[in-house]
């Protein structure tokens, strides 16, 4: 059912935003179930493969860029129809660091392009996906990592926080103000001497905060040359689920 809704949302957001045409979409119980959790982009040093669940498409092509931002596709593929609703290809190499768009055709009319709803790192704006090898990415210790143990859901004490104002203030006491570091700084007192980051959290009881503003927004363009203060944002263009 999260896959289907998740069809559902990322249709009526292209459409909303990209094409005037008219697109029915059907309850989402009318379409085949895929879940064989392997949708996206699967990197390895000798092949990349690709799957889309569009079981409405009647075509879905495959853009290759060198880059996150213009420039002409290096590649065009045309993806084939399998099971289940999936559209899917394979590229034999290795494409680590490229980039990669598709693009859905219904019936007689092409939806836009964008980045695949499964993406796992994304160019400028989220308008392209990135082929990346996660594995490669991971800290040094990361196979250890273990989340602390939960006995019942009903322990969880959810909190959202900013990333950018969690450390920003200038009474927050912390040395990696705006970044993802302010969370490991422990001991951060306010002027007052009040405990603040993720002292803070812990004393009110939190158990599972929520960072949020991850993403790009759709109304202003971000780029790394800007400022830190207007990288982060809501309105994602690109939909993705977390593996942790």
């Amino acid at each position: 059912m999260l896959l289907r809704n998740a069809f559902l949302v990322f249709s009526l957001l292209i459409l909303s935003c990209h094409t005037t045409q008219p697109f029915e979409v059907k309850e989402s119980k009318r379409y085949p179930l895929y879940d064989k959790g392997d949708l996206g982009m699967q990197y390895s040093p000798t092949q990349s493969q690709f799957k889309l669940w569009a079981p409405t498409a009647s075509e879905v092509i495959l853009r290759l860029y060198s880059s996150g931002e213009g420039g002409a596709a290096t590649e065009t593929v045309n993806l084939q129809k399998a099971e289940k609703g999936v559209w899917q290809t394979t590229l034999k190499g290795d494409f680590k660091g490229q980039f990669y768009t598709v693009q859905v055709r219904h019936a007689d009319v092409w939806l836009a392009e964008t980045a695949d709803p499964w993406v796992k790192a994304v160019g400028v704006n989220g308008r392209r996906g990135q082929i990346v090898d996660l594995a490669a990415t991971n800290p040094a210790g990361w196979e250890k990592d273990v989340r602390p143990s939960l006995a019942s859901p009903n322990d969880v004490v959810l909190y959202e926080v900013q990333i950018r104002d969690f450390s920003t203030h200038a009474s927050a006491g912390m040395g990696n103000k705006g970044q993802y570091l302010a969370f490991t700084e422990r001991g951060t007192k306010s002027p007052d001497g009040h405990s603040t980051g993720i002292d803070h959290l812990a004393d009110l009881g939190v158990t599972c905060p929520f960072a949020s503003s991850l993403r790009f927004s759709l109304h202003r363009r971000k780029s790394s040359t800007q400022p830190a203060a207007v990288q982060l944002g809501l309105r994602p263009r690109a939909l993705q689920r977390s593996g942790r």
